[in-house]
């Protein structure tokens, strides 16, 4: 399967390439630039799909959309509500955005749900994004330095590698900004009118579709859909009747996400339209840092929050950055900085238009709390505008040249981290689950009762969310598990720790109650309390970062 999904991938870069120099305005550019951009591009593809199902453990979100995903292929339910095809997923009781999850039911209905087929769709669309990209780039009149810098730039930064190689649900919304500024490019170089149209509407589908892949990024969109179809009415590109048209086909696809706010904040009951569940959570999770009530206090603070991330670069998820060198490496910041301030004084219309994405990221700088997957609707503005800060600072090429080796050294060590020193935060961290689970759950499904001891230092609620691990892994019927929980409240952050033989443990909670079991397994992390562990155990087999034992019956 693994061989198989990787030959995709290599047709999918060859394909890819073929089409770019075809269609992709090349000839134009000359042939070092070819080569430079084929590397390039050759280097992008590698830096993410190499060991991309090995490299991050499993993450209990991406453990949850899997679910979702085999549960509405299989019995066309939402997993934990048993709602029929809907719009958004009960998850953890405060919800999950449905979009990835619903785009990866074929795969999983046809080859089964494991970590390969799970984020095989991601990084695919991922890649599509970055070669249509790159075709409509090639297509402005930029210069051949800011072309290759924009790409690298983007394409190239820990924040892009990391966050499309791993199936967390919201890692689609970036991908999907992607294919908008790309679709907005071919719609204003275009020269017919049915395929600027045609562009404009590919581009009203994609910012549609992209409310149904990160609900965090609402208001943002709200923003960008204020200031975006006016300034294009404003500077001519079109008529109000092409503007009314795209709005009606923007409402048309967000009317079932209008009724899910309807639903969860106004009826609070759940509801069918047009044979949608639109479902009512048993709490709306929200990332606004304004709760309180103390308005202006918060958001001073959020803003101090927002300039440390940026100028430290980590924000404890390593999954999208890491220690050290962050999420655009270091210092780099500096030059999305100076880009925006040198966009200000050029008329270039692609400077405006990330300019429009940038200040309708302003609420989420304010009201929401930083995190680079909270700020991922700003990423590719900013990026850009790092790409033209970079320009602007070397003009000549010896400066160009020392910037590329200074920025290929930091890439080369970051990718090394990424696969060597920082697994550990990858395969067992609070929110990630080692890929060995899978064959120590597979070898210990046939015991009467299976408890998955954790570390008492990782805290309750993602010690809870392990209850995903096992479903993930061994396929539970929806119905079944429900008949198993009926007796659990719904509410926010829904913790299962008892279902059917599966028993979720923190080792900081053990008591007597799991002693003198027969016929029972444990799995047991290496770094938990070892002193509270039942007498009648033995060692069955040791792992990396889990120890399986037997109860000695």
């Amino acid at each position: 399967m693994v061989t198989y999904v990787y030959g995709i991938f290599i047709i999918e870069f060859i394909i890819g390439n073929f089409l770019l120099q075809k269609y992709a305005s090349l000839s134009e550019r000359g042939n070092r630039f070819k080569y430079l951009l084929f590397v390039l591009l050759f280097i992008i593809f590698i830096a993410r799909v190499f060991r991309y199902d090995t490299a991050v453990g499993l993450d209990m979100d991406e453990a949850m959309g899997g679910i979702n995903s085999w549960s509405i292929g299989k019995y066309g339910v939402d997993y934990f509500n048993l709602v029929k095809h809907p719009v958004y997923l009960f998850a953890w009781g405060s919800g999950m955005n449905i979009l990835y999850p619903l785009i990866t039911v074929p795969l999983v209905k046809s080859f089964g749900l494991n970590l390969v087929i799970y984020r095989f769709p991601l990084i695919f669309v991922c890649l599509i994004s970055i070669f249509v990209f790159v075709a409509s780039i090639l297509k402005t009149k930029l210069s051949n330095r800011l072309v290759i810098l924009v790409i690298t730039i983007i394409f190239l930064s820990p924040w892009s590698i990391e966050s499309s190689r791993w199936a967390v649900e919201s890692n689609l919304f970036p991908v999907l900004m992607i294919f908008v500024a790309s679709f907005f490019i071919l719609f204003y170089e275009s020269q017919t009118p049915i395929r600027r149209i045609s562009y404009l509407t590919l581009l009203t589908i994609c910012i549609g579709l992209s409310g149904y892949a990160y609900s965090n990024n609402w208001i943002f969109l709200g923003c960008f859909v204020v200031l975006f179809y006016p300034w294009l009415l404003f500077i001519k590109k079109i008529n109000w009747e092409t503007l009314l048209i795209q709005l009606i086909l923007l409402v048309i696809i967000i009317l079932p996400l209008l009724l899910f706010i309807y639903v969860n904040y106004i009826s609070h009951r759940s509801m069918y339209f047009l044979g949608m569940g639109i479902p009512k959570l048993a709490a709306t999770r929200s990332a606004f840092v304004v709760a309180d009530g103390h308005i202006l206090k918060n958001i001073v603070y959020n803003i101090y929050r927002f300039i440390k991330l940026f100028v430290l670069g980590y924000d404890g998820t390593a999954k999208v950055s890491l220690p050290y060198f962050g999420a655009l490496y270091p210092f780099m910041f500096i030059f999305g900085f100076i880009g925006i301030i040198t966009a200000f004084k050029n008329n270039v219309y692609l400077n405006k238009y990330m300019m429009i994405m940038l200040i309708s990221n302003i609420f989420n700088v304010l009201l929401i709390a930083p995190s680079w997957t909270h700020l991922n609707a700003m990423m590719l503005p900013f990026l850009y505008f790092e790409a033209v800060g970079v320009d602007k600072v070397f003009q000549t090429k010896m400066g160009l040249s020392i910037f590329g080796i200074v920025f290929s050294i930091m890439f080369i060590i970051t990718m090394g981290l990424y696969f060597s020193k920082y697994q550990e935060l990858f395969h067992n961290g609070e929110q990630n689950s080692p890929t060995e689970l899978r064959q120590i759950i597979q070898r210990s499904k046939s015991a009467k009762d299976v408890y998955i001891v954790t570390d008492s230092r990782v805290n309750n609620m993602n010690s809870g969310a392990m209850f995903t691990i096992p479903i993930f892994y061994t396929k539970i019927s929806p119905y079944v598990f429900h008949e198993e929980t009926k007796s659990v409240k719904k509410e926010e952050f829904m913790s299962y720790n008892n279902y059917g033989k599966w028993h979720i443990v923190n080792s900081s909670l053990l008591t007597n109650k799991i002693k003198n079991k027969q016929d029972a397994m444990y799995i047991i992390q290496k770094k938990a309390d070892k002193e509270k562990l039942p007498d009648n155990i033995k060692l069955i087999r040791s792992y990396e970062y889990y120890d399986l034992f037997k109860s000695n019956d």
